[in-house]
């Protein structure tokens, strides 16, 4: 038997139709227009986490201090320094690449250290600018209204974490709003009152902000938490804000 090998005998495949590559392209459209928002939601969830993971570690560094120096917080300020240079300072934190002594980060956002920079803040960085290494290299104001205004400079051995009623309740740190800079009281730690708290916490996490308690624990905060109705602090404030 003989075959014949005729081309004729052959059908070409058969290509796409430009209607048939079209229908492909709008399918295709179609998937990435419904998961580019969750995976837009999924980023900004992880970002939220991230946030909240740097606030734990950094209360889980302050008892570490506490630990060591005989149950006496870490200072909002000592020696002109904020209390994350503090803590870089005594071993409780990771020194931060590019440290450049009193003033780390200055200018640059590469010599920041990670764990005191929310990734969805808005940061600012500003050689010229006075205040830069107070508070352009950190994401959390300390919240120093507990302790009252001796808790700025006058620092020492003043208190304890005994002194502290709830621990529980009380803010440690806190998302700071760092794109007014109207807000600043002292850049590194705030004592927000009725009148500029919605302006100091930044509420950048779907409309919700972080915070970490004296005990270890985070939580989150909503606007109208810090709203006040009339000329006095909400109960939210008053039972995390306040000194306990």
């Amino acid at each position: 038997m003989k075959y014949c090998l005729n081309s004729r005998h052959f059908k070409q495949p058969a290509a796409f139709t430009l209607i048939e590559l079209l229908v492909v392209i709008s399918i295709i459209s179609l998937l990435v227009a419904i998961l580019l928002p969750a995976l837009g939601k999924a980023r900004a969830q992880a970002r939220s986490i991230q946030c909240a993971t740097n606030l734990h570690q950094l209360a889980i560094s302050a008892a570490g201090y506490m630990s060591d120096h005989s149950d006496w917080v870490p200072p909002a300020y000592d020696a002109s320094m904020p209390w994350y240079q503090v803590l870089w300072k005594t071993n409780y934190v990771p020194i931060p690449a590019g440290y450049d002594g009193l003033y780390p980060g200055q200018g640059s956002s590469e010599k920041t250290s990670s764990i005191i920079k929310c990734p969805d803040a808005v940061m600012r960085y500003s050689s010229s600018d006075s205040q830069a290494y107070w508070a352009y290299n950190n994401s959390y104001f300390y919240n120093k209204r507990w302790v009252g205004q001796k808790h700025i400079w006058n620092y020492s051995k003043s208190y304890a974490f005994q002194d502290m009623i709830k621990p529980t309740n009380l803010v440690f740190l806190m998302d700071h709003n760092f794109v007014n800079a109207a807000t600043f009281q002292h850049a590194a730690d705030e004592a927000p009152q009725w009148w500029d708290a919605k302006d100091v916490i930044d509420f950048r996490h779907n409309a919700a902000s972080w915070y970490v308690a004296w005990d270890g624990h985070t939580a989150t905060a909503q606007l109208e938490d810090v709203t006040p109705t009339g000329s006095s602090d909400t109960p939210w404030m008053q039972r995390h804000i306040w000194k306990r």
